[in-house]
């Protein structure tokens, strides 16, 4: 059994052999996770000193086997080809998507253009760009004629059909730092594109209704109100001044176009916190979607209540985490009993002495998670900024 995370210090854990998942707790002794980054192929080293490594895990080339995509900040960003037997491999079409010289965020694997293949889209800090697959030939950047390459200071981007019409649009989360850093222009606000279907996208951030000047981390596509349509949830690192997540309501066609309405506020989920990751699952398996976010203090787990409306359990599902500065967050069922599990990347670091390791946290099926102790794999991987999941090899295991 083998289970893999990839995190920004490009940590591979995949868990040691068991014949059925385990129950954990506190004191589980036996090890679920062993760092198998080396004898993977997969070591690299993190040149940036202020910006988090991004992951995107996506099969490129079709042939079953799960690839992945690291970021750097100020090096070469590097795309690797799983090779099917545990191993990995720079990829043949790696300098083609290296971007030596940019200052890269997050990056992520979608086919927005419905062809078969999966294409890639990286953020940066000055200019994002979108490589179209070539069938799995190599990637060729159609930024330009696509429309797509926001000069902001890019963190993460999400997909998502928000009006139902097959295609994937894109929302790009940017750092304004408004209003610590003075008045905003127009180019530091976040980025919804509508795809038109044809390659390109169209800038409709106006329908947001000018609710995008912040310090953006992550957004999603989520259906949190079970209608039928997407809606749009966005954590903001308040950083010096609380700005506040915010949470459109997809209202579906008109307003110019598509109707979205701001209701983070009313929904109670405007938290202000110096949000950087999220996790969106249904944790509780009641049918609707929460949210979980990190934060450099007390975590966030936004419950569901069904009714338009979320209200904060952290602490008493045992996910607060006080004394943490985590960055990433993610959710996953890593024992496979039908429960999605949280974890978290922590900075642990000299500068943060004292800072708990990274929290695995396990989903006791009655509302309250349970922290996995630390001897598990997961926790002791040194300073942690970003999390991407995958099961890498084809075992059916996260």
């Amino acid at each position: 059994m083998k289970k893999l995370f990839i995190l920004t210090t490009l940590l591979i854990l995949a868990a040691c052999q068991q014949t059925e998942p385990t129950a954990v707790s506190p004191t589980t002794p036996s090890t679920l996770f062993a760092n198998v980054s080396r004898t993977a192929g997969v070591v690299n080293t993190r040149q940036g000193n202020d910006r988090a490594i991004g992951q995107a895990w996506g099969d490129y080339d079709r042939d079953g086997w799960v690839d992945f995509y690291v970021t750097d900040t100020t090096g070469p960003n590097t795309l690797f080809h799983n090779n099917g037997d545990g191993t990995f491999a720079r990829s043949l079409h790696a300098d083609t998507v290296a971007l030596p010289n940019a200052y890269s965020g997050g990056a992520s694997f979608s086919d927005y253009d419905n062809d078969g293949w999966l294409d890639l889209y990286v953020v940066n800090w000055g200019h994002n760009v979108l490589y179209h697959n070539d069938a799995g030939q190599g990637f060729v950047d159609v930024t330009a004629q696509a429309g797509v390459g926001d000069d902001a200071n890019g963190q993460t981007a999400s997909w998502g059909d928000y009006d139902n019409d097959g295609n994937l649009d894109l929302y790009v989360a940017n750092w304004a730092c408004y209003p610590e850093c003075g008045r905003p222009n127009q180019g530091d606000s976040d980025r919804l594109y509508h795809n038109n279907g044809d390659g390109t996208f169209t800038d409709v951030t106006r329908l947001l209704n000018g609710k995008t000047f912040g310090a953006g981390f992550v957004a999603s596509f989520t259906d949190y109100d079970n209608d039928g349509d997407q809606d749009i949830y966005l954590v903001n690192d308040e950083f010096l001044f609380p700005i506040g997540n915010k949470l459109w309501r997809n209202d579906g066609p008109g307003c110019d176009g598509h109707c979205f309405t701001e209701v983070a506020t009313e929904a109670r989920a405007d938290t202000q916190v110096m949000g950087m990751g999220l996790a969106t699952a249904d944790y509780d398996n009641d049918g609707d979607f929460d949210f979980y976010f990190s934060n450099a203090g007390p975590m966030t787990l936004l419950q569901n209540q069904g009714d338009g409306t979320f209200a904060d359990v952290a602490s008493p599902a045992g996910v607060d985490l006080p004394n943490g500065i985590a960055w990433a967050a993610t959710s996953l069922d890593y024992d496979n009993d039908g429960w999605q599990d949280l974890y978290l990347a922590v900075m642990t670091t000299a500068n943060h002495k004292g800072i708990p390791a990274n929290p695995l946290f396990h989903n006791n099926g009655d509302g309250t998670f349970t922290r996995v102790a630390s001897g598990s794999g997961a926790a002791d991987v040194g300073a942690t900024m970003g999390i991407a999941t995958a099961d890498f090899d084809n075992d059916g295991w996260v």
